[in-house]
């Protein structure tokens, strides 16, 4: 996206992506917004399109603002450079976030434009790639860093707790069956299989329930918070440094 800003020549830069549709009015109803010179950057309104029929979608959406995802947002060229443009330690994940609160900390306000619209697709996805998608979530610890208060004030701090005490079990689990001690492995076998079987229950309510969906959301369920801990335990090393350089 900064490549494509340094090589475009128009006053006003839009974001999109490329499996979006925009609503015919989109380009209209955002350049109007820029008739206030106070704004600097104009945040539309992303619409999910399609039947999710399971827990496993690709879902992007952002009806009441406050996301500032580049697949449907505006920003004068001025007000972009002005901030740097898009910070490129953010490889996949709140790149977004960070240049909206980069424009509203240091130059302009951003709004929330509801009559500019986009049309983004569910897609549906394998329970690997979706375990494969926490990944991303290292850049959280990126985000919070440089921005703390508006981070905390967000309400994105996760609570870990109840994926910590999974972990553990987990851990206690195979302690206990490589020792040969069932008093700790049975109990924490236990514990592990029935958090997995409430968490497949909550995950595919509403949803008409194949065996094998029945399977893969036990699997996902029974995986996913140690695919959680440990990506955001990486992503809080990784990124430990940013934290100090704003102390």
């Amino acid at each position: 996206r900064n490549f494509g800003a340094q090589h475009s020549k128009g006053e006003l830069l839009a974001f999109t992506s490329d499996d979006i549709t925009v609503a015919p009015d989109w380009l209209t109803n955002a350049v109007r917004y820029f008739q206030h010179a106070d704004i600097g950057g104009v945040e539309g309104k992303t619409v999910p399109v399609g039947e999710q029929t399971s827990p496993f979608v690709h879902k992007t959406y952002n009806l009441n603002g406050g996301q500032y995802l580049t697949c449907n947002i505006f920003y004068r060229r001025s007000v972009f450079e002005q901030v740097g443009g898009f910070d490129e330690q953010f490889r996949a994940y709140r790149e977004d976030t960070d240049l909206a609160w980069r424009v509203m900390d240091a130059v302009a306000k951003i709004v929330f434009a509801p009559d500019v619209v986009v049309f983004h697709p569910i897609v549906p996805v394998h329970p690997l790639k979706a375990l494969k998608s926490f990944s991303v979530y290292q850049y959280d610890y990126l985000l919070r860093f440089k921005h703390p208060k508006r981070f905390q004030e967000a309400g994105w701090i996760v609570n870990l707790a109840p994926h910590l005490r999974h972990c553990a079990a987990g851990i206690l689990f195979v302690v206990g069956c490589l020792f040969k001690q069932p008093i700790i492995a049975l109990p924490a076998g236990l514990f592990l299989l029935l958090r997995t079987l409430k968490s497949t229950k909550n995950a595919l309510r509403g949803y008409s329930v194949t065996p094998r969906l029945l399977i893969w959301t036990f699997i996902y369920c029974l995986l996913v918070p140690f695919v959680n801990i440990g990506v955001r335990a990486v992503g809080y090393l990784r990124f430990l440094p940013e934290r100090f350089k704003r102390t």
